[in-house]
């Protein structure tokens, strides 16, 4: 799996407020191979290095078997 970029792909989201004021809130990766998980947290300690968002992760079956994680976030905009 190619974590490096599903992870940063996140990263432009939400609109239309500047992407460094954004707080992930939530996020919730859903993994279709428990294998990937160990990798995958890899990756999410170097984009969340500080101030980790709450996060459950969890094996699912995706409705392509091409699809190899797909990613739930809820984030606030700070005023």
């Amino acid at each position: 799996m190619d974590r490096r970029v599903t992870v940063p792909r996140q990263e432009p989201t939400p609109q239309p407020a500047p992407s460094e004021n954004a707080r992930y809130v939530v996020y919730a990766p859903h993994l279709t191979k428990r294998a990937d998980l160990a990798p995958y947290n890899e990756e999410c300690s170097r984009y969340f290095p500080d101030n980790k968002p709450a996060r459950t992760t969890v094996e699912v079956m995706l409705k392509s078997p091409d699809l190899l994680v797909e990613i739930t976030v809820t984030a606030c905009i700070p005023d």
